[in-house]
Formats: structure tokens, sequence, C-alpha cells
């Protein structure tokens, strides 16, 4: 059973390999979790890894990306493999960022269109203002 415990960034990134190297034909929060456990030495739940952005859409595009291209089944000798094993884990991760990208476009073409005629070009060129860090 899953204990409280808080997932520190390290944690949260390493469950992002986990996931981006999934070499499975199907992909679940159940499995995510069982993998999770050499991580975190206890075997979380879904609702404890669902909560961070990071783990979350990791697994939203790994499992996109399994829809449309599975892995391909493998039967090479043991280095081939390993070597086959790194490039479909690299593949995957490509396929997860060109995921994220589509997502940030999408979002961008939705604030270009929502700041058309709103602002103008000079006010959103403007530098960002700089931050008083000595004031304590």
């Amino acid at each position: 059973m899953a204990r409280n415990k808080h997932i520190r960034p390290s944690d949260v990134q390493g469950i992002v390999k986990i996931i981006q190297g999934w070499a499975e034909e199907k992909i679940s929060w159940e499995a995510v979790c069982y993998q999770s456990a050499a991580i975190l030495g206890y075997r979380p739940g879904r609702q404890g890894l669902s909560a961070h952005k990071a783990i979350k859409e990791a697994f939203q595009a790994r499992k996109h990306g399994l829809k449309v291209s599975p892995p391909p089944n493998i039967s090479l000798p043991s280095s081939l493999a390993a070597a086959a094993h790194r490039l479909a884990a690299k593949d995957a991760e490509i396929k997860e960022l060109n995921f994220r990208l589509d997502q940030l476009n999408k979002k961008f073409v939705v604030w270009l269109y929502n700041t058309q005629g709103k602002l103008t070009l000079e006010q959103l060129n403007q530098p960002l203002p700089d931050i008083n860090r000595s004031h304590t």
C-alpha cells in the first residue's frame, strides 16, 4: 500500500526516465507505480504520481506515442538488443518532446489570437522587468 511521502525532484526525473524508456506495448499507472518502487523505496499510488506535472505529461505523451507507433519486437543478441533499447528510448523521448512542442504551439496560437488588436508589437517586445533581489 502506498504511503504518503514527499517525492523529491530527482525522484520525479527518475520516474520520468522510466516512463520515457517504456519498452512494453502498453503503459498503465499500475505498472508505472510498480516500477517507481525501485526509485522511491516504496510503491506510490497513481494519485501521488499523477500529482506531479512532469510525470503526468510524460505518461500522457508516452501513452500517445505507444498508440501511434508501438515498440517493435526485438530479438537480437544482448549488445544489439541493448543498443536497440536505447534507440527505442531515444525515439520515445523525441516523440514525447514533439508532443509537448505541439501542445505549446497550440497554446501559443491561442495566446496570439487573444492578443490581436489588444496589444501593440512594441508592448509585446518589451523586456521583462528587473527583479530586485536585495530587498529582504
